[in-house]
Order: structure tokens, then C-alpha cells, then sequence
């Protein structure tokens, strides 16, 4: 069994961690254990098991994944449902390891994008604060839980920071009683019962404390109201959100109240090929002057779109172009879903274990963010995933290959402090040992070559013979 570090060293996966001071974090967010495997190994377990398998439970089932972390799977279930530990403290400081290293190189505008997504569990019956939430994407009720992600982009990159899991007030699962109110996990489990609002502002506050530099915050029409608006200003922030096109909302333009409709007709008309059809500045209800920028909806050119940034030095272009960066966070939600398992890797009960489990897909998006700013291509997430997985698919074997050869090498000293040898017969038994594992990578490497050799002869094509090549010795 593997039972260090050297199981994983060679993967870029973990490298890219060891890069961004992974094993000191741990410490300083509370992740410890006092005795068996080291909680360093167990971490980078949990962390890899997605690109193995579909997810941990899948990786405990398997002998690979005992030979890896030489654990069984109480380790992973206690670590992941432990109310203690404070996974949000772990993705904020690791974001904030990754934004400083990268920093430097950029001088384009650093934005904050916030935005929530739907992590299903159609199934579950008994899960911790389970509740039934609006999907805006099916347009139906389903039984999950909204994760809400505060991101961090300048253009190039896009690095998820903090979340919090929310709960609807149609809860179908009450929580536990038996938590102590002290601990990490009941105060998550007070926030998932809060609003998206309250808990953005928070989030946000949470990332600037921890010296994450930003000047903008991106967001859609659903967060774009006037209350998260002033309270995003009151931190110094300013606010670029697409704004719902509602009859019931209204904006003082010259001292009267406008519809964003009625607004539309006080511009005058642009050019037929520009997609900006022109812009106002307006004043909120709370007093906040704002630019109101309209530009051509792509799906139907006869209706408009309407983009609000509070920065009024900004041009029209300069606030469309800043906008399109809060698309970053869409793909990360794709990586984190379809390529992370976000959904479908949780398989417990508590609440804490869907804290846990969400906070490593972030681990694990900071991660591969780094690889692709570190490698010379501009890989995609897709790839890079790929990539990680083939080298974990590969490093397992390679590792028990050397770790047995080492036993078998050390074999004879340890048979000779045991008296099973006689004195000054252990040069002997060296010899006959490395005669042996000489004689058995020779007999593989001619096994190797008489393949080669009667492929070449045979010439058998892939599609002759039932689009399967069979050779028969």
C-alpha cells in the first residue's frame, strides 16, 4: 500500500496545489488528524477522485483508490460531514494565493461576478435542508439546494473565490439540532436559510478582508435591484448588471419618472450596424446617478437589452466589453457541473457534506486555473481536465511498480536482520534477486518485441477483420 506523499508528487494536478501552498492552508483552516494517514494524502484523495471515478464513493469501492491513500472510506465520509472545519476560509485563501501570483502580469480592469446556479438531488428524500427551488433555466420546481458563487475575473482568467448554499423557504428537511452553535456548520446551515442578497454582500466583504483587489461587480437582472445596488456602493464597489425590462420600475431622467420602455424613445436614433443604440444617465430611487447603456438583443434585433453601471466615467463600449466578462462565470458553472460532477458526486445526508463537496469543485476550478495560466498553449478547462485524468489514470501503476520493486530489493536485508539468512550469504541472495527482476523485464521486453514483430508480418488492418484487429499466437 501507498501511504505518502510520493503517490501523487508527479501529477500536475497536485503539483499545481503544492504551488499554491495547499498543505499550509490546510492547517491554518482547522484540517488536521492526529494519527493514521496524514490529512495532506486524504485531501488529495478527495480532490482527484473525480477524475478516476464519479466521485468519491466510486473511489472508496475501489482497490485503486485504497492503494492511493491506503484509507478506508469512514476517513472520506468523516472529513466531508465534520461540522468543524471551514471549507469557505480554504477556497478564499487558496483564490487569494492564485489572484496574487497572476496579478501582477495584468493591468486590466479586475471585476467580482456573482451569480447563483441549481445543484439538483431529485432523488433524495432526507437530506439536511432539502428544499424545493425555482430553476430558471427548466422553468419548473425542482429538489436541491442553490449554490451561490461569488467569482473573481480580469478578462483572461476566472477564479472562483467563496460560495454559499442556499435553501428555499419551502424546506422539505428540517435541520439538525444536535450541531454546536459554535462551530463553522451551524453557521452555514443559519445562511442557507437567509437571503441571496444579504449573503452577496457578505460574500463580497468576505473576499475584500481577505485583500482581493476588485473595482467592479458583475451581475444578471435578477441581482441588479436597488438595495444590493447601494450596498455594494457603501464597500466602494461599482455595480455593471443587466436590468429587467419592467413596466414597474422607474428611473428619474430630468427630474421625471421614466419606464426603461419610455426612456428608449428620449435617445436618439444609431446607426443601423451599430449593436449600442445609445445610452442616459439617470438617477435611482436611493439617490445613486447611474448609466444606462441600451444595445441590440442578438435573438431578436426589434427588441433591446439595457446595461446599468454605476461608474460614470466609462463609455458605452467600455461598459458592454466590462459586461461580457460576467460570462466567465457561466463556463466555470459548466466545468463545475458537467465536468466536475457538482451534482451527482454528494451522496450524503448532512449539510455539511454538501458544504464540503461544493467547496472542493472550487478547490478544484482554482487548481486547473492555475495549470492553464502556467502552461504555453491556451488549453481549455475540457482539456486540462483530460489531461489530469490521463495522468492520474497512469500514475497509480507506475508508482506500485517501483514501490514493489523496492520491496523486492530490500528483501534480502530484511530477511538477513530477521536470522532467516546465514552469515555473509546475503551478497549472495542480492545477486539471485536482481538476477530474477533482470530476467523478468527481459522475458516482457521480448514479449514486446515478438508482438511488434508478428503484427508487422500479419498485417492485419483495423477494418479487415470485423473493424477489430485479432492476432492469435
Amino acid at each position: 500500500m501507498i501511504n505518502n506523499i510520493s503517490s501523487f508528487s508527479n501529477n500536475s494536478f497536485c503539483g499545481a496545489l503544492k504551488d499554491l501552498s495547499f498543505g499550509r492552508l490546510l492547517t491554518s483552516c482547522g484540517f488536521n488528524k492526529k494519527r493514521g494517514v496524514p490529512i495532506l494524502i486524504v485531501m488529495y484523495g478527495l480532490l482527484t477522485a473525480v477524475f478516476n471515478y464519479s466521485g468519491i464513493h466510486q473511489k472508496t469501492q475501489s482497490r485503486k483508490g485504497y492503494s492511493q491513500c491506503n484509507c478506508t472510506d469512514q476517513v472520506f465520509y468523516d472529513i466531508t460531514s465534520n461540522p468543524k472545519l471551514n471549507w469557505r476560509k480554504l477556497c478564499l485563501l487558496l483564490a487569494q494565493k492564485l489572484i496574487l501570483k497572476i496579478t501582477p502580469t495584468m493591468t486590466c480592469a479586475k471585476c467580482f461576478v456573482l451569480d447563483d446556479t441549481i445543484m439538483e438531488r431529485p432523488r433524495s428524500k432526507k437530506v439536511e435542508l432539502l428544499s424545493r427551488t425555482y430553476d430558471h433555466v427548466s422553468h419548473r420546481q425542482v429538489k436541491g439546494f442553490t449554490n451561490l458563487l461569488l467569482a473573481w475575473t480580469d478578462g483572461l482568467s476566472s477564479v472562483s473565490v467563496i460560495n454559499a448554499v442556499v435553501s428555499s423557504s419551502k424546506i422539505i428537511c428540517p435541520e439538525r439540532n444536535d450541531i454546536d452553535k459554535r462551530t463553522h456548520g451551524a453557521e452555514r446551515r443559519k445562511e442557507a436559510q437567509e437571503k441571496k442578497t444579504i449573503l452577496a454582500v457578505k460574500l463580497i466583504k468576505e473576499a475584500l478582508n481577505a485583500g482581493i483587489i476588485a473595482s467592479y461587480v458583475l451581475m444578471d437582472s435578477w441581482f441588479t435591484e436597488v438595495p444590493l445596488i447601494s450596498a455594494v456602493r457603501k464597500l466602494n464597489l461599482h455595480v455593471i448588471g443587466m436590468v429587467k425590462l419592467s413596466q414597474k420600475r422607474f428611473y428619474t431622467y430630468q427630474e421625471k419618472q421614466y419606464t426603461l420602455h419610455q426612456l428608449r424613445k428620449k435617445i436618439k436614433s444609431a446607426s443601423r450596424h451599430s449593436n449600442i443604440l445609445g445610452s442616459l444617465q439617470v438617477k435611482l430611487k436611493t439617490g445613486i446617478k447611474a448609466k444606462l447603456v441600451y444595445v441590440v438583443n442578438y435573438n431578436n434585433r426589434k427588441q433591446f437589452l439595457v446595461i446599468l453601471s454605476t461608474d460614470l466615467t466609462l463609455s458605452d463600449e467600455e461598459i458592454v466589453q466590462t459586461y461580457g466578462k460576467r460570462f466567465n462565470i457561466e463556463q466555470i458553472f459548466k466545468s463545475m457541473k458537467h465536468l466536475l460532477k457538482l451534482t451527482k458526486e454528494n451522496q450524503g445526508r448532512s449539510f455539511d457534506s454538501t458544504i464540503a463537496f461544493s467547496s472542493l469543485s472550487i478547490i478544484r476550478v482554482i487548481a486547473m486555473e492555475w495549470i492553464r495560466r502556467t502552461e504555453s498553449d491556451p488549453a481549455t478547462m475540457g482539456s486540462i481536465f483530460n489531461n489530469v485524468k490521463d495522468t492520474l489514470e497512469d500514475l497509480p501503476f507506475t508508482v506500485a511498480l517501483q514501490t514493489l520493486l523496492q520491496r523486492f530489493f530490500s528483501l534480502p536485508d530484511k530477511l538477513a536482520a530477521a536470522g532467516a539468512i546465514k552469515q555473509g550469504c546475503i551478497d549472495t541472495v542480492k545477486a539471485i534477486v536482481e538476477n530474477e527482476i533482470n530476467s523478468w523485464f527481459d522475458a516482457i521486453s521480448d514479449f514486446i518485441r515478438d508482438f511488434c514483430l508478428r503484427f508487422t508480418n500479419d498485417r492485419i488492418t483495423y477494418d479487415q477483420v470485423n473493424d477489430k484487429i485479432n492476432i492469435s499466437f
